[in-house]
């Protein structure tokens, strides 16, 4: 299973609570409104392709966790989320969830975050976010992130 790598320790350490942080984010707007699943730090998830990748947050439309075994797969969830959340850039990592069909995919890299929206079959960036915006996701009514509260 891949994972996005870390150099150090003490930005291991900031980048899980930026997970963290974002996990109870999200989780509280889709739990609030009826919205899907999210899943933390580390779910791993496998691919059409048959990858197992390691994610950092991931949300579902609908409740992957709901359905009977078919989900499950190794301890992967075999379903494909409608968004990826990643701390660090990785453009294979990109390539596959662009591969695979997830609507959108962000990352938080370095000051900002840079959202990207599959349209026909292609991720474009749909915005590239710095230290003082918020960024507004096309998939979660009202989901209002400030970027600063992502920032490990």
């Amino acid at each position: 299973m891949e994972k996005a790598g870390t150099t150090s320790a003490g930005g291991l350490v900031r980048e899980m609570a930026s997970a963290a942080r974002l996990s109870g984010v999200l989780g509280r707007l889709v739990k609030d409104g009826g919205l899907g699943r999210v899943v933390g730090k580390d779910q791993a998830l496998r691919l059409p392709s048959g990858r197992e990748i390691a994610v950092d947050a991931a949300y579902f439309s609908s409740d992957p966790l709901a359905a009977t075994l078919p989900w499950r797969w190794h301890g992967a969830l075999a379903a494909l989320p409608d968004l990826v959340m990643e701390f660090g850039w990785n453009p294979m990592r990109r390539n596959l969830f662009e591969q695979a069909g997830v609507r959108e995919y962000w990352v938080v890299d370095g000051d900002g975050l840079v959202g990207f929206r599959l349209e026909d079959g292609r991720y474009h960036a749909a915005k590239t976010l710095a230290l003082g915006d918020a960024f507004v996701s096309e998939l979660l009514p009202g989901l209002t992130l400030p970027v600063s509260e992502l920032l490990p």
